[in-house]
């Protein structure tokens, strides 16, 4: 059986952070909820999250600056990173993909792209864990 995914939130809107990660969890997911880039990156190693859902516009460390620092950090495993945010410009996106994000979210986000994304994820770590089932 697949090990459950490890979810982590970064969203200085602390509403909006909690109900991602309720419904995340209510998905089966394994969640960890921070409220700023700082928070994210002094979780980030002990968590070791399979994905990051990252707000971009957030005070002081930014999500470009978090998506950046969290992959210096020590991980087992490259985890997915996810821009979640609601500005939708072409230079934001440019710069997402700069960044290092694998996806890009605009809020608000029907459940259902996130459920698509995770799936994805999902299924590619299983592949990697069983490369003789591909």
């Amino acid at each position: 059986m697949p090990r459950t995914l490890r979810i982590l939130v970064a969203d200085d809107y602390r509403d909006g952070a909690e109900s991602l990660g309720e419904a995340l969890r209510q998905d089966g997911y394994h969640v960890q909820v921070t409220y700023g880039g700082a928070e994210a990156i002094a979780a980030f190693t002990a968590f070791q999250p399979d994905v990051v859902f990252l707000d971009l516009m957030m005070p002081n460390t930014d999500g470009f600056k978090t998506a950046k620092e969290l992959q210096r950090q020590p991980a087992v495993q490259r985890p997915v990173y996810v821009a979640y945010t609601g500005v939708s410009t072409p230079d934001v996106m440019a710069r997402c993909k700069a960044a290092g994000f694998d996806h890009y979210l605009r809020k608000p986000t029907r459940l259902e792209e996130i459920a698509s994304v995770l799936r994805a994820v999902a299924a590619n770590r299983t592949a990697s864990a069983n490369p003789h089932l591909s």
